[in-house]
């Protein structure tokens, strides 16, 4: 098992920091015992944001793992390759007869969003695609926790 403590807000030296490395030590010795890694320690620095909720959402994205954010990116990107192909029509039409590629049960969620994004007055067409592709990912984690569940 791994122990991840993650705190907003960095230590100052003293006391208080003293206490936290002593607990730290502490743990250390017991980890192995109990079957933990060594612990994981993140400090992030305080969101300097003017408001409450924009604060909590700057740490909060702070907070999240960059690789698993990646890999959540690659398998939307992964899913949206998957159209479908039009392989009967090329076989009626004289071309080259390929395999049917399936269709990504995903590629509605993504034509959906970019729908919804494409009447956001500023939005460039590529940060429509991201904010698509977010939601994507986003219905890929659902379905994997609902079928890890």
């Amino acid at each position: 098992m791994r122990l991840v403590i993650a705190a907003v807000g960095r230590l100052k030296d003293g006391a208080e920091r003293q206490l936290v490395e002593r607990y730290r030590e502490r743990f250390a010795g017991m980890a192995k015992r109990l079957g933990f890694n060594p612990v994981v320690w993140h400090e992030l620095a305080e969101s300097r944001a003017a408001t409450a909720p924009k604060r909590m959402a700057e740490e909060g994205a702070a907070l999240g793992n960059p690789r698993a954010k990646m890999l959540v990116h690659l398998l939307a990107e992964a899913a949206m390759k998957c159209v479908g192909s039009a392989s009967e029509e090329r076989a009626t039409s004289g071309g080259s007869s390929q395999p049917t590629r399936a269709r990504s049960p995903y590629r509605d969620v993504y034509e959906q969003g970019r729908a919804t994004y494409a009447t956001r007055e500023g939005w460039t067409p590529a940060r429509q695609h991201a904010a698509a592709l977010r939601l994507v990912g986003k219905e890929i984690l659902r379905d994997l926790w609902v079928v890890s569940g």
